[in-house]
């Protein structure tokens, strides 16, 4: 799409490109913020990675987590991440972002 951008939805105000990097469909997205309440988007694919984005500038936080199965959901709880890939449902924390349980 032309106008496939990140926008602040009560701002109006274009955060920057697409977040590029999936090599399946995107399925899940949310939002949340680092501990130092960096604000991030948090994506679910079916090429099995949740991906964290920074939103001021659309890039990649940090390496992609590699799940064994397709991302079908991904909630964000403060600073914690609950993704559900196939039959495993995972808890992975922002600042570093091994499961944790």
């Amino acid at each position: 799409m032309e106008n496939d951008h990140a926008v602040g939805l009560s701002s109006r105000i274009d955060h920057g490109g697409p977040l590029t990097g999936h090599t399946g469909p995107v399925i899940a997205a949310a939002a949340g913020a680092q501990p130092d309440g960096t604000p991030v988007i948090i994506s679910g694919s079916w090429d099995r990675t949740p991906r964290v984005w920074w939103l001021a500038d659309s890039a990649p936080a940090d390496e992609p987590l590699d799940l064994f199965e397709s991302v079908w959901d991904v909630i964000v709880d403060g600073n914690m991440i609950v993704t559900a890939a196939g039959d495993d449902i995972a808890v992975h924390q922002l600042a570093l972002p091994q499961p944790i349980r």
